[in-house]
């Protein structure tokens, strides 16, 4: 989505943030035009987060209920990048948006499948066409896609709601500009460096507008628009870390329910204490907007190997 954003280059502005109620609820209060929801999908429930590493389980009727508001259309557009999200899909339509993309109820959604559509649907979207014309184009990536078994049959899982509405109309009008996020005014001639966007397991709720972004600094800017505390709060954590969310789960609920102070991660050495600790440290700085109590992350590695060190002397340095 972000170099869909800096390719189209178009007066745009776009938020991440992390798929809590009271972020959907400011995302309405925003009057956002546009909202991309991607996470795993249920048949019955649309996973959010409850801000302290676990899940949100919110039904059909607890989306509805947050999202209707008297007289006013929530949303012009919503994508919901799931599996199993035909029900939610329906439930936004029935809110009164006009325009919904989904997944078929009784079906899985292939991650290479869902990254081509993505891509090329928004690409298109964002720079002025249609959002039949934008679905027909996301269609075509997906079955033109290299090494996906059954291309047809993907590309058959993705839905344009509602089947009967009118979607010959754009979403999106807004001029072209030079670079995407614009610069700041003031230091128009500073280059930023773009941090390195990194893959989530976790929901991400995507908003845009059709205004540009006022901040006081590049880097400052794009830390916000990724939600984001601070860059690199530790080294990039392993690229095939899996399997470990249930231990990252018992330390988020120790730091951020049980409010602990102290929490000791410890194993067998070369067992990846090190790489969920990474793994932690990138899961809290990625949301800014919920996770409040902590105002910054300190990675710090000893000089000096061995068992000994104490916490004292890894705080003085």
């Amino acid at each position: 989505l972000w170099q869909c954003m800096k390719e189209a280059s178009r007066d745009i502005e776009m938020c991440f943030d992390n798929a809590h109620h009271s972020r959907l609820l400011a995302t309405l209060a925003r009057r956002c035009s546009v909202l991309h929801y991607s996470g795993h999908g249920h048949p019955t429930f649309l996973p959010f987060e409850d801000g302290m590493g676990g899940p949100n389980w919110l039904d059909v009727q607890d989306i509805k209920e947050l999202i209707l508001q008297d007289g006013l259309v929530p949303f012009k557009f919503v994508f919901v990048s799931a599996c199993h999200s035909g029900l939610a899909g329906e439930t936004f339509a029935s809110a009164g948006v006009p325009h919904v993309v989904c997944c078929k109820q009784e079906s899985e959604l292939k991650d290479t499948a869902a990254l081509a559509f993505t891509r090329s649907f928004y690409l298109a979207l964002l720079v002025g066409h249609t959002v039949k014309e934008s679905f027909e184009q996301g269609c075509k990536a997906v079955r033109a896609t290299p090494y996906l078994k059954d291309p047809d049959k993907e590309m058959e899982k993705f839905v344009l709601l509602p089947k009967d509405g009118n979607h010959n109309v754009p979403v999106f009008s807004a001029k072209s500009i030079r670079e995407w996020p614009k610069p700041p005014r003031k230091q128009s001639l500073v280059s930023a460096k773009s941090s390195r966007r990194r893959d989530s397991r976790s929901s991400l709720l995507m908003s845009m507008k059709g205004k540009s972004v006022m901040a006081l600094g590049a880097k400052n800017s794009e830390l916000s628009v990724r939600n984001m505390m601070q860059e690199d709060p530790s080294p990039t954590v392993p690229q095939f870390f899996l399997g470990r969310e249930v231990d990252m789960y018992y330390v988020l609920s120790a730091l951020l329910k049980l409010r602990k102070r102290l929490v000791t991660i410890f194993g067998d050495t070369g067992i990846g204490r090190s790489s969920l600790a990474c793994s932690i440290c990138h899961y809290i700085n990625e949301r800014a907007s919920t996770i409040s109590d902590i105002q910054h992350i300190y990675f710090i590695k000893p000089k000096h190997g061995g068992r000994n060190v104490s916490c004292r002397s890894l705080l003085r340095q």
